[in-house]
């Protein structure tokens, strides 16, 4: 019993569960009372504190040792509990060893006060926990982010909610490249780099562009870089450059003084300075500023002389600048019909005014009244009547005029009874004259002009008694025309007189008397005719007879031979339509009721040609025909004013046959005399003329224009005569083949639009322009016009053939666009295609464009398919561009166009 309460205490003491363990002899020598009961330790809470050891029991009195307290019970194990308290020792039995003390009890795993107490798990996503007294483990939350991550992976690490770590998709994350040209994207968590659209901005600042492929360059585009003064900007492998302009294109050499500033091998010239002159009499000459362009006005010295501008001051000098003029010029009257005028400041000369009419005067010692400034005799109002001298002219003719103003005149005579404007004209005023006919023959006399509505009337015999022997009152002012026989040596009297006492004026008087005779050109009593001369075979002959018709009354007409003569070729025929029947009729003038005159010619040779009435004694109308003398087809149609100088001209081709009418107005019938000229085209005389391309006035091969005055390839010719200048038609052989100091694509030659698509590898890009203006595309005219591009010289094998074109046009859809390849047939290429859209403006056809032309929209600036693909069978030879209007209402030019060709070897 001894030995199991001994054991049991030092099992006690071992267990810790006791507060103090006390120690005897193994034998005491006295044996104590019976120690007290140890209390049980308190149960630990579940997971908390571990119970506190039971106080250890009293020990007995003196005497037998009593038994140790039995240990508390150690806590449930949780989270580490405190351990419980060992029970306090029992008091020594008297006269005996005091009695083991109990063990204590065990306590909890790890005590702790907070989770910092706790052991770290090494988990980033596990939090410690410390709950009454014991360390435990809880997961932190789904969702927070971890302390380990990889940047721009599109990723982020994050814990699970179960103490785990995972890895999810981070579209934010971005996997930036640090380039400028890439796009930084995240796709479901897969990081990726694409390239930016190309020209969008890049570098320092903006202000270089990306290339599309994910690089950053100074440019894309020639657009995009800038050239100074006479430079064209460039753009090659993304770097800005610049080539030369034109010569000769306009700019600005920042030095105002000079008008006229052109680019000369990249560098801008200034010609044509300004001349600075003085402003006036006062000023010198100045001197240009160059940053104005205006010129200084110095002033000049006072007293120096100069002009004020008024030529009235005969003494000008300077003052302080301005001239001051002195010395006036003083006007007198001219003459008795003229007052003191006015000085002109711009002439100095004195103006005459005419005195009023009626104003008394005198002339030649006879007395007279001014009228319009003249002195008229009083013999002018009445009979006798001023004299008409007669000139003889010709065999045939003599001739006098006369002029008057019948305003200051009185009113004296009139028309006989029963003739013109007789109760009128006596009351009008009017003014006598006579003449003496110098042969027997016919007189002629005529009131050419008139400001008054005038009458005319002759008499014989006596002046104021004698027989009126004609009358003329014609409508209106003059014209008036009175013909009558008269007797050699006889006198006779004209009157010109007013349609009423309101009508009265100035006018002109015209006398002629014509001799009797074949040849005079008036057809008299027992002439047929008279053309003016006594030529036979004319139409009418030496005796004023009508003569037959001849082949040149009626289709095919009479042959008119066309002779050489220096460069031209001539035909001249005299003839009249006198005896000639009236049976075809042109569409100008009135010529349905007239007599023609056809004539045939059938030149040799081609050229412009001039149909021309040089003469004719009527109103003269010509038209010209071809295909058919009758009814043919009218290739011109002239009525001119007058008599002759009627003109049709056109081009006439060669061995073809041409008829020509000479016809009248309105009945006339008359003598003509007919000239056509024919001036073929001259290759070398440094003109441009029909069927030429160019001319440079030489007669050589290899200068651009051959010596047929065809432009050769590789060139191109401008102007009368022609300049022409080679092209960079190889664009990839390194050669400067124009010798204009640029090769291949750096000169202008070889850069047609940024819209084409670059040739292969290892191909050749061969360019030929278009040559000349613009052409004018014709309404709605199926022919339109064509322009040929000319190849030589082309080895290999084409791979692609394109067309790159401008064209002006109001409506796209009339247009109609067709290309014929040498030794081909027409291929349509672009026909009404851009509804009512306006223009094609650096149009590439291209069979590698991927856009169809059929669905473009004007003004077609890019690259589309043709309609149908171009030929590339062959290079060499004639490709012409044929442009027409399929419809009215809208007209347009192809203002130029280019043929490119990739070629291998």
């Amino acid at each position: 019993m001894r030995h199991s309460a001994w054991l049991l205490a030092t099992v006690l003491c071992f267990g810790g569960t006791l507060a103090a363990c006390g120690s005897s002899d193994e034998t005491p020598t006295e044996t104590g009372g019976a120690g007290g009961q140890a209390g049980k330790g308190g149960a630990a809470g579940k997971g908390g504190t571990g119970g506190m050891a039971g106080t250890g029991g009293t020990a007995g009195k003196a005497g037998t040792g009593g038994t140790a307290g039995t240990a508390g019970k150690g806590g449930t194990a949780g989270t580490a509990g405190t351990a419980g308290k060992g029970g306090t020792a029992g008091t020594a039995g008297k006269g005996g060893t005091a009695g083991t003390a109990g063990t204590a009890g065990a306590g909890g795993t790890g005590g702790c006060s907070a989770p910092t107490d706790c052991p770290d798990p090494a988990n980033e996503c596990v939090d410690r926990t410390c709950t009454s007294g014991t360390c435990g483990t809880a997961p932190k939350a789904q969702g927070t982010a971890t302390a380990s991550q990889t940047a721009l992976d599109c990723k982020k690490n994050q814990c699970d909610g179960a103490g785990a770590i995972e890895s999810v998709n981070d579209d934010a994350d971005l996997p930036d490249d640090a380039n400028d040209c890439t796009n930084d994207v995240c796709t479901s968590g897969t990081p990726s780099n694409p390239p930016k659209d190309k020209d969008a901005a890049c570098g320092t600042g903006g202000t270089m562009f990306c290339d599309g492929a994910g690089k950053c360059v100074g440019c894309t585009a020639a657009s995009q870089c800038t050239a100074g003064p006479c430079k064209v900007a460039t753009c090659d492998l993304g770097t800005c450059g610049t080539t030369n302009e034109v010569d000769g294109t306009a700019c600005n050499d920042t030095n105002a003084c000079t008008q006229t500033d052109t680019c000369a091998a990249g560098v801008c010239t200034g010609s044509n300075p300004i001349v600075c002159k003085a402003i006036d009499t006062c000023h010198d000459v100045g001197v240009c500023d160059t940053g104005t362009g205006v010129c200084s006005d110095p002033v000049l010295a006072d007293g120096t002389a100069c002009n004020d501008g008024n030529a009235c001051t005969q003494t000008d000098t300077c003052a302080s600048g301005v001239c001051g003029g002195a010395n006036p010029v003083t006007c007198t009257a001219l003459d008795a019909c003229h007052v003191v005028g006015v000085c002109d400041q711009g002439t100095g000369v004195c103006s005459n005014p005419n005195a009023p009419d009626g104003t008394t005067c005198t002339s030649g010692g006879m007395s007279g009244k001014c009228s319009a400034g003249s002195c008229v005799t009083d013999v002018l109002d009445t009979c006798p009547g001023n004299g008409v001298a007669l000139t003889q002219q010709s065999t045939f003719v003599w001739h006098g005029t006369a002029s008057g103003d019948t305003s200051t005149l009185t009113a004296d005579y009139g028309s006989a009874t029963g003739s013109c404007a007789v109760t009128s004209s006596a009351a009008g005023r009017d003014a006598v004259y006579r003449f003496t006919a110098p042969a027997a023959g016919t007189a002629t006399v005529k009131i050419p002009t008139a400001s008054y509505d005038s009458v005319l009337y002759a008499r014989e015999g006596d002046c104021a008694t004698g027989t009126q022997v004609k009358c003329s009152d014609a409508i209106g002012d003059g014209g008036e025309n009175i013909s009558f026989p008269v007797t050699a040596n006889s006198q006779y009297w004209l009157f010109v007189d007013g349609y009423g006492s309101t009508e009265s004026g100035t006018y002109t008087l015209d006398v002629q008397v014509t001799l009797p005779g074949c040849g005079n050109g008036i057809v008299e009593t027992g002439e047929g005719c008279d053309d003016g001369n006594t030529t036979d075979g004319d139409g009418c002959d030496h005796l004023c007879a009508l003569e037959p018709p001849g082949p040149n009354d009626t289709c095919p007409g009479a042959s008119l031979a066309l002779t050489q003569s220096g460069s031209s070729w001539t035909g001249t025929v005299s003839s009249t339509t006198v005896n000639l029947t009236g049976t075809y009729s042109g569409t100008c003038g009135s010529t349905s009721t007239s007599k023609e005159a056809v004539y045939l010619i059938h030149p040799t040779v081609a050229g412009p040609a001039t149909v021309k009435i040089t003469a004719a004694s009527f109103d003269s109308v010509l038209y010209v025909r071809s295909g058919a003398c009758n009814p043919g087809t009218q290739v011109g149609c002239n009525d001119g004013a007058g008599l002759g100088g009627d003109t049709v001209s056109f081009t006439a081709a060669a061995n073809t046959d041409y008829w020509i009418f000479v016809d009248g107005y309105s009945g006339a019938q008359g003598s003509f005399t007919l000239n056509v000229t024919i001036v073929p085209p001259v290759c070398g005389n440094g003109t441009i003329e029909a069927g030429e391309g160019c001319d440079d006035g030489a007669l050589v091969n290899g200068d651009g224009c051959s010596s047929v005055c065809v432009v050769e390839n590789g060139f191109a010719c401008n102007g009368q005569p022609s300049v022409c200048f080679a092209f960079e038609s190889n664009c990839s052989d390194s050669i400067d083949n124009d010798n204009d100091g640029q090769i291949d694509m750096v000169d202008d030659d070889c850069i047609v639009t940024a819209n084409f698509p670059p040739c292969g590898s290892g191909s050749t890009r061969r360019v030929y322009r278009s040559t000349g203006a613009a052409q004018a595309i014709p309404d709605n005219s199926a022919a339109g016009i064509t322009n040929t591009i000319s190849v030589a010289g082309v080895t290999g094998t084409v791979t692609r053939a394109a067309v790159v074109l401008n064209v002006t046009h109001t409506w796209d859809s009339d247009v109609d666009m067709f290309l014929t390849p040498p030794g081909g047939t027409a291929v349509d290429i672009c026909t009404d295609n851009g509804s009512s859209g306006a223009n094609y403006v650096k149009t590439v056809l291209d069979s590698t464009c991927s856009a169809n032309v059929t669905s473009g929209t004007a003004p077609f600036t890019g690259c589309y398919k043709p309609e149908n693909t171009i030929p590339t069978t062959t290079a060499n030879g004639d490709w012409v561009l044929k442009v027409a209007d399929d419809s009215s209402g809208d007209t347009g030019t192809l203002d130029s166009w280019a043929l490119v060709l990739c070629t291998t070897p």
